[in-house]
Formats: C-alpha cells, structure tokens, sequence
C-alpha cells in the first residue's frame, strides 16, 4: 500500500532502490511488514513489475512510500547514504535457474 510521505513521521527510513518483481515481491513484503512492525519507514525508489497491490492481503501490515520513478546515480547516493541501511531483494529463484544473479 502506497502512503503519501506526509503521513509519515520523521524517523528512521530504509530506502529501497530497486524493483520489486514477481521473483522478489514476497521477500519484499516480509521486510516492509517487518520494519513497519518496529517504526522504520520504507520507501521504494524505481520500477515495479508487479501488480498493485504489491503485497495482496496484507496491506494493513505494509504500508510504504512509493516513488515510481529512475533514480540516477547521484540522488542514489544520497538516498544510500539517507538510508538506515541498504536492502536488496533477490527473492530464492534468483538463486535457483534461469534468473539467477547477483546484483
């Protein structure tokens, strides 16, 4: 579920710069539900390849700014360096055939 950043409170945020695919979107879902359930905002930078919602069912538990937009290397950055940490998503089938790398 998508929030405007105004409803959100300052605070600690994790940005994530990437997208969420079919491959991922559960892996992703686990760690917004996870962050929101301890204060930590997430904000989700780039493309998304899966429907909305990006979490089915469970919308009330992972709520998220989107920014549906390329972020080119210098506000990456900074959005980096703003973040708590830096997360990425694999999701296991990226381990596993034809998808598989490592970014």
């Amino acid at each position: 579920r998508s929030s405007s950043a105004s409803a959100w409170p300052p605070g600690d945020v994790v940005h994530f710069i990437g997208t969420v695919w079919r491959l991922n979107q559960e892996t992703f879902c686990d760690f917004v539900e996870g962050c929101n359930a301890v204060g930590i905002r997430v904000v989700r930078h780039g493309t998304l390849a899966v429907p909305d919602p990006t979490c089915p069912g469970r919308e009330d538990r992972t709520a998220f700014e989107d920014d549906y937009r390329f972020v080119l290397d210098d506000e990456r950055l900074a959005l980096e360096r703003a973040s708590l940490f830096v997360p990425t998503f694999q999701g296991s089938e990226h381990l596993d055939g034809d998808n598989s790398y490592i970014s």
